[in-house]
């Protein structure tokens, strides 16, 4: 075993820095991060005990710290462990098998092979030191990331725990009953951020068994990835496909990875037993297909873009716009919606600041039902609301238990629904298409299918917004660069996206099933009748609202009313498929409906939602209704009724507003 040491980096030991002789190796090994608060250094020691010294892991502890006063707790860890105990220094080279402690007044970050510092300065509102690092330690070492949090007051940690589990790494929090203080790995495992609840004494033994584990041993041995069965994990896409959610052109390399993630997390280290436990096992590939999904997102992540919005992109947008023509932009894979709560929140403060009222249509898609109802609702912690400033948050948010929510005049703005971007009919006619760090999961297949997609939905000149690691790659034919900083271009004319058939997903009904029979059905045999019952029957056809009947793979049956305004045959192959045929503006919310109805048998309304007829927007409620037909045969009636047409909101609307609801 190596010697015991503490102190700083001169202290080193020569044989474990000749351990790191390449920059590739070092970025592989894991690196677990342990973030504390009051009552955490009894938990420390107790981990630290009983953790082997060989493990292959680094150590990086954060705790919170007086900045006024000298630490000694890397001297005070030293004798829990035999493993180097070092206090770290501004670019110091991280190693394995050795235990780094935060100085204080430091926010500490991770950057390629080294540990680096810099002052906590004089910022309002809640230090957050452990989520700083967290979510640096996700973005450097991905999968081969691990979070801990253990006593300790406030929330810090929940969001670095969020971020690191978004990257395919594993998340760990103490057991409220054996944490002197409790509350914050309690708001860890309230987030839904925490892979596993346990004592100090157990998470070091789950650390002891991840260490040995193929998802940590592929990040340094990249054989063992070649020698996973790749049959085996087609026929796992396979089975996901038949559920709903495509990940077949997703990187293999994700895909390997958080197949991996969830064998660590039920304990399982060969990858057919995995096949077996997903067929023995219904809810784990749900479970799965939550973990393929990447939802790394924060309000005004990567603030430079938001900026570039204000100063380029809008006042293009508003140029053209009146009050009959709506700013239409379209978030796709929008996550739990803090990124299209930023991008209202920045155009409402730019009309503000430009004395500009314009209508706004806002959609956000995604295919995690989890995630869409999350946006829904707009509740957020206090810790998801941090990196907002106190104006923001006053402006358009309402304090609520636990959190702030997003105000009701700001969330009617925005319609979230289901949507596999990739398969679904997409929107058409936008100013601005929002999609970041989303197309960095997909392969090279995928991503020549979306960016055309994203052509066709743009109307001339509109604007597509991309990841800092994303771009348009070949399709410099379809899009202007910007600003290249920024990822923002622009849709030039000429090319449009040929005709195609977009699915009906097997969550609305479609994929596997077979579809019935068209029968059209049959008018009911006329009845004497008198002149009250006349009356009535005229008065309901008059006012009451267009209407169709489909079936269960969503194949138009029966029209009643003036449905003409809602429903328009896509070009190319003809269709009776009621998605291919409605309005661009319902589509997305028709779905979501249509799905509930499905699932929970009982009728989906929701008003407040716009169209655009004839260049003027009206208000409209849809209602999705289940029944049964001949022979139990499930049916839907789908109701299109007008609504009043609200005034158009402005940000002293906003302001003033305090309702939740």
């Amino acid at each position: 075993m190596a010697e015991k040491k503490s102190g700083t980096a001169s202290k080193t030991p020569k044989s474990r820095a000749a351990r790191v002789d390449t920059v590739p190796e070092v970025q592989l090994f894991p690196v677990v991060g342990i973030g504390a608060s009051a009552g955490g250094f009894a938990a420390i020691q107790e981990l630290l005990k009983v953790l082997p010294d060989d493990l292959g892991m680094s150590f990086v502890l954060v705790q919170h710290l007086s900045p006024v006063y000298h630490s000694n707790l890397a001297d005070l860890l030293s004798s829990a462990t035999r493993m180097p105990v070092l206090t770290i220094e501004d670019n110091m080279m991280i190693q394995p098998d050795t235990v780094y402690v935060i100085p204080p007044g430091q926010l500490l970050s991770l950057q390629g092979c080294t540990l680096n510092l810099q002052p906590r300065g004089d910022a309002k509102g809640p230090f957050l030191s452990i989520d700083h690092f967290f979510t640096s330690l996700a973005a450097n070492r991905k999968e081969s990331a691990i979070g801990v949090v253990l006593s300790g007051t406030g929330s810090d940690g929940s969001l670095g725990l969020r971020a690191i589990k978004g990257e395919g790494g594993i998340t760990l929090a103490q057991d409220e009953q054996t944490a002197e203080f409790s509350e914050m790995p309690h708001n860890a495992v309230a987030a839904g951020s925490v892979d596993f609840i346990l004592s100090p004494t157990e998470i070091s033994a789950e650390l002891t068994r991840l260490a040995r584990h193929p998802l940590f041993l592929t990040a340094r041995d990249t054989s063992t990835g070649a020698e996973l069965e790749a049959k085996v994990i087609e026929k796992i896409l396979v089975d996901l496909k038949a559920l709903g959610v495509d990940f077949v052109d997703y990187k293999r390399s994700t895909v390997r990875r958080r197949i991996l993630r969830r064998m660590a997390i039920h304990k399982l280290t060969d990858l057919t037993g995995y096949t077996e436990f997903l067929r023995s096992h219904p809810e784990e590939a749900a479970a799965l297909s939550e973990d393929m999904l990447i939802k790394v997102t924060s309000f005004f992540r990567d603030p430079a873009a938001f900026d570039a919005l204000k100063l380029t992109v809008f006042p293009e947008i508003i140029q053209e716009k009146g009050d009959n023509n709506p700013v239409r932009i379209w978030v796709a894979g929008c996550s739990t919606g803090q990124e299209a709560y930023s991008i209202i929140i920045s155009l409402l403060e730019f009309f503000e600041s430009h004395g500009a009222v314009v209508p706004i249509q806002m959609f956000g898609t995604d295919i995690s039902e989890p995630a869409i109802e999350k946006a829904r609702r707009g509740i957020y912690s206090k810790t998801e609301v941090a990196e907002l400033n106190p104006t923001q948050l006053k402006t358009f948010f309402t304090e609520v238990h636990d959190g702030y929510q997003v105000q009701k005049a700001v969330r009617e703005l925005c319609v979230f629904a289901l949507q596999d971007f990739t398969h679904d009919p997409p929107f058409s006619r936008l100013d601005l298409i929002s999609c970041r760090n989303v197309m960095i999961y997909f392969g090279p297949s995928l991503q020549k299918k979306v960016l055309p997609l994203f052509h066709y939905s743009l109307q001339p000149g509109g604007f597509l917004l991309l990841g800092a690691s994303e771009s348009i790659g070949a399709f410099d034919d379809l899009f202007s660069t910007v600003n290249k900083r920024n990822r923002i271009f622009a849709k030039q004319g000429g090319a449009q996206l040929a005709a195609r058939e977009f699915r009906t997903t097997t969550a609305m009904g479609g994929g596997g099933m077979n579809p019935l029979p068209f029968t059209p059905p049959r008018e009911p045999v006329a009845e004497p009748q008198n002149l009250q019952t006349l009356t009535d029957k005229i008065l309901l056809l008059k006012y009451k609202p267009a209407a169709v009947v489909v079936d269960r793979d969503l194949n138009l049956l029966h029209f009643r009313g003036d449905t003409g305004p809602y429903l328009q045959p896509m070009q190319g192959k003809a269709s009776l498929n009621l998605l291919k045929m409605v309005h661009d503006d319902l589509r997305m919310e028709l779905r979501t409906l249509l799905h509930r109805a499905q699932k929970e048998q009982s009728s989906q309304c929701r008003g407040g939602l716009r169209v655009t007829l004839d260049d003027i927007t009206r208000a409209l409620a849809l209602e999705v209704t289940p029944f049964s037909g001949r022979n139990d045969t499930p049916l839907y009636l789908v109701q299109f009724d007008p609504e009043p047409m609200p005034a158009a909101p402005n940000l002293n609307g906003v302001t003033g507003e305090q309702g939740g609801g």
